[in-house]
């Protein structure tokens, strides 16, 4: 496969995906919206002691607990849409048959495709971890204020903390999307590869959630005193794992993606 065809095929893929990938970078920060409306709530001159009582107990981690709690909820599932929706464009007027009648092999221009959508979909994930923390410092401190202002030190810590989390939702996010991938690969019909992934990571946190909780933010929560060293601690059996069923899905695509009938 010669380097023109894939920087084509790679052009193709981020011409179609880009405002689906601006889409969901969008959504993963709507928690934003919260947090920037309890700023504004805290900063109103009758709410000067609840906002000491709340400054005490680091704002900057009650950003990153809230926007870890939105990623492994409502993101898992946002992901699952964005992998469904993969091939939508594709199997809409038999595009793919076009495309693999060139001298473009099915198995690689699925590779293409997963790595520009998985890219684009971790990105998503893993920068709006920090981008939040940021956008909430610099909300915080911006009119210089004591009384809310948080302190360097502990954005440093906060976003070194967001290091490990990015790994577990990098993790968890790549096992939501590549199941997803694999029902729109399989599935002609974008929407109901949409409705068997989101399905399938329903069915994932009915049956993981608490244990993903307890991965990620139940030290951080419920252990005294609250230390940000406590958020998100690496493990290695569960991230392989995650990974692996990443890795699955993917094959699992590849195999049954080269064996379909396109009309």
């Amino acid at each position: 496969m010669s380097w023109m065809m894939t920087r084509a095929l790679i052009w193709k893929e981020w011409r179609e995906s880009r405002l689906k990938f601006l889409a969901l970078l969008g959504a993963f920060h709507l928690p934003l919206i919260g947090f920037i409306r309890a700023a504004h709530f805290l900063k109103q001159p009758n709410h000067d002691l609840l906002a000491f009582k709340l400054a005490e107990q680091h704002n900057l981690y009650a950003t990153l607990f809230y926007q870890s709690g939105f990623a492994i909820t409502v993101g898992l599932f946002l992901l699952a849409f964005f992998g469904a929706s993969a091939f939508a464009w594709d199997y809409e007027g038999n595009r793919v048959f076009f495309v693999c009648e060139r001298p473009v092999s099915r198995g690689w221009f699925l590779s293409v495709k997963w790595t520009v959508y998985a890219i684009e979909a971790l990105v998503s994930v893993c920068v709006s971890l920090f981008t939040t923390q940021l956008f909430v410092y610099f909300f915080y401190n911006a009119d210089g204020s004591p009384l809310l202002a948080v302190s360097a030190q502990e954005l440093t810590g906060v976003l070194q903390a967001s290091v490990r989390g990015a790994v577990w939702l990098a993790a968890l996010g790549l096992s939501a999307f590549a199941l997803s991938f694999f029902f729109g690969a399989s599935l002609q019909k974008w929407w109901t590869a949409l409705v068997a992934g989101g399905a399938v990571v329903g069915l994932f946190l009915a049956l993981m959630y608490f244990k993903i909780y307890g991965w990620m933010l139940l030290r951080f929560t419920h252990e005294s005193p609250v230390s940000v060293d406590k958020y998100a601690e690496l493990q290695t059996l569960p991230l392989v794992l995650l990974l692996l069923a990443g890795v699955v899905a993917y094959a699992a695509a590849q195999y049954v993606f080269r064996r379909k009938e396109i009309p």
